[in-house]
C-alpha cells in the first residue's frame, strides 16, 4: 500500500496536479483511490492521515 500511494503521489506531483483530498474516501480522488488499490492489489480500504498544524495531531 505504502510504495502504491508514494508512487501515484509522485505521478501526481511530476504533473503539477494535487494528491490529498480530504472530502473524498481514503483521502485522495476517487480516481487515485481505485489506482492505489488495483496497484497494491490489497484488499480491504486506506485513509491517508493528514497531519494537523502543529505536526503532531492527526485531522
Amino acid at each position: 500500500m505504502r510504495m502504491a500511494i508514494q508512487i501515484t503521489g509522485t505521478e501526481q506531483y511530476s504533473e503539477g496536479k494535487g494528491f490529498c483530498d480530504a472530502t473524498q474516501e481514503g483521502g485522495v480522488p476517487e480516481a487515485l483511490y481505485q489506482k492505489i488499490l488495483n496497484l497494491s492489489d490489497a484488499s480491504g480500504e486506506f485513509w491517508v492521515l493528514q497531519v494537523g498544524n502543529d505536526g503532531y495531531k492527526v485531522k
